[in-house]
């Protein structure tokens, strides 16, 4: 195993505070392995001369990145250290170009930390070779929907059936997209479906739904922080998470913990965490009147939602960090091993 772990964080970790290495580093600690933090700065530039000057990067075997950081892998590169990149999800950028720079970067990194099985088996269509693939899961450190697991149900409005759906920042418009307002006009008049986020994606799906006359029952909110995303879950029926994505589903988990239940698309990492019928439905990607069905069938199907909610509550309390920090670790031990025996 590497003697000294060099944890870069994430500089856009929420609050600015990145507990991927936090928790990594006390799960170091426990088994005698010592490791540094380097924060990262919200910057154009995040310090990348600083590594290659930096004393305790000369002196450190492994380099821990948390997220696709540019300027940091360039650095970490020119430095021939053992590298580990831990992703989210894979940057559009890849997905639509699988060439280039971002990919060079990837497939020079000794280690891929990823949060499904789903990413891993794209990496691996990438080209990047299975040894450098782990499985990291995703960690969750709050449940508010605990305390209030049926919040939702006893803020139901007396009339009407609110649903929200998130938009990730810098999404490409994809037409999975599409399915939400021809499925909201296949449901009763009476059904109100709010869209979280901006971008391409959301002009598309507000001119999707003037063509099909369902505007009025639209509500497009725009980007909002963290916590009032969390509130619009909090007080929604449903989630609808239309497209499969390559990564993990944070926005589903988030629902999970708000208590709200989840309608997703059944491809890509959703069914790592949906289990359908169980703490959320899934319905074939793309497919409107799917989604307008289960819809119908979380309002009108007598405990489904009270099941629904009280099961994601539980899944979102499997995801803790001591799995995820135990992960990474083992991880990070195979690939010191790999390479000790690779040097004798």
């Amino acid at each position: 195993m590497a003697s000294t772990l060099l944890l870069i964080t994430d500089p856009d970790a929420p609050g600015g505070a990145d507990l991927f290495s936090l928790e990594l580093a006390k799960a170091a600690l426990s088994r005698g392995i010592r490791t540094a933090i380097q924060p990262m700065p919200r910057s154009p530039d995040p310090l990348s001369r600083s590594f290659t000057a930096s004393a305790f990067a000369r002196d450190s075997d492994t380099v821990v990145v948390n997220g696709l950081q540019i300027d940091v892998l360039r650095a970490v590169r020119s430095m021939n250290k053992k590298t580990a990149v831990r992703l989210l999800g894979l940057p559009g950028a890849i997905e639509a170009a699988p060439s280039g720079e971002l990919l060079d970067l990837l497939l020079d990194a000794d280690l891929l930390l990823l949060p499904t099985r789903h990413m891993i088996d794209t990496m691996r269509g990438l080209g990047l070779g299975e040894r450098s693939l782990h499985l990291v899961p995703f960690a969750y450190d709050r449940v508010p929907a605990e305390s209030a697991a049926l919040l939702p149900l006893s803020a139901m409005p007396p009339s009407g059936f609110h649903m929200v759906c998130m938009i990730e920042d810098g999404i490409p418009v994809h037409s999975c997209f599409a399915s939400l307002p021809l499925a909201l006009s296949l449901m009763p008049r009476d059904c109100h479906l709010s869209v979280v986020g901006d971008g391409a994606a959301a002009a598309a799906l507000k001119g999707q739904a003037r063509e099909l006359g369902v505007l009025g029952r639209m509500s497009f909110l725009g980007g909002l922080s963290r916590a009032r995303a969390n509130q619009q879950l909090r007080f929604a029926q449903a989630l609808l998470s239309p497209c499969v994505h390559t990564g993990y589903p944070v926005s589903a988990l988030n629902a999970f913990s708000e208590g709200c239940p989840v309608i997703a698309a059944d491809g890509g990492g959703h069914p790592e965490l949906v289990a359908h019928g169980t703490n959320g439905l899934l319905v074939p990607p793309g497919d409107p009147r799917a989604v307008a069905e289960a819809a119908i069938r979380l309002r009108h199907s007598e405990g489904l939602s009270r099941s629904l909610i009280e099961n994601g509550i539980k899944a979102v309390k499997e995801h803790t960090w001591d799995r995820t920090a135990l992960a990474a670790i083992e991880a990070l031990e195979a690939l010191g091993a790999a390479a000790s025996e690779n040097g004798a």
